[in-house]
């Protein structure tokens, strides 16, 4: 008997407690691909009943906003490092916190998302030539760096 044809026969409730186990991304794709019956699940699964999900290296971080599959977080406690993630290879690259300051006083009383509104990048995080744009919401400005910086250029 084909391994295959075994794995089309799993009953629906089975594959919906398995699926419920997975917590990363990679492997809610993973179980996708198995074969047709395991991709239905697992998108009935993920638009019908919301399944949250945890993306490795994103605890502990505010998720800002994704460019071109790169998935950006900022720290919520300080210094507020900042990454961009790739959520597919787990490939992280991170941009200087140093530069990004609030001068009030109550910085710390006030959450991370009140200081930076976005941050955007021209190419890949991991190309040389990339330049990083940040949208400061707070004191209306925008703070650049490329890789390699040690912190955000302010105007």
């Amino acid at each position: 008997m084909d391994v295959t044809d075994d794995r089309n026969e799993l009953p629906e409730e089975l594959l919906e407690l398995v699926f419920m186990h997975l917590q990363y991304v990679q492997d809610i794709l993973r179980f996708g691909v198995v074969c047709r019956s395991w991709s239905f699940v697992a998108s009935e699964l993920v638009y019908d009943k919301g399944v949250e999900i945890q993306l490795e290296g994103t605890y502990g971080a505010w998720c800002c906003n994704s460019w071109n599959g790169w998935l950006l977080t900022i720290d919520y406690t300080p210094p507020h490092a900042i990454n961009f993630l790739d959520i597919m290879s787990g490939y992280k690259f991170s941009c200087p916190s140093d530069g990004l300051e609030h001068p009030a006083p109550e910085i710390h009383q006030t959450p991370i998302e009140a200081f930076i509104k976005k941050v955007i990048a021209s190419s890949a995080p991991s190309n040389p030539n990339c330049i990083f744009v940040a949208i400061c919401c707070n004191w209306a400005e925008l703070a650049l760096c490329k890789p390699g910086d040690r912190r955000w250029t302010t105007g």
